[in-house]
């Protein structure tokens, strides 16, 4: 049986699944873009799962959440 994977040289012997490599999780201030972007997920997605939680979070100071607000999103909607 022939093989139609092509190999070259530093390849692994398992074909690519084409999903995006995991890179850590970083808690840092982000936008409702970025945050939705994370979660895969449009931005009017991403409010209305925030919405029950908003007495929680709190509001954003201009236009990122704080990294405290961004672990509470976490902590609530789970890990992206």
């Amino acid at each position: 049986m022939e093989d139609n994977f092509k190999h070259t040289p530093g390849d692994s012997d398992k074909p690519s699944d084409d999903k995006p490599s995991k890179r850590p999780l970083e808690v840092i201030p982000y936008s409702i873009k970025q945050l939705s972007k994370l979660y895969g997920v449009h931005r009017s997605t991403f409010y209305r799962w925030i919405g029950p939680h908003k007495k929680a979070i709190g509001k954003k100071n201009g236009h990122n959440y704080t990294i405290y607000q961004v672990e509470t999103i976490f902590s609530r909607l789970g890990l992206p």
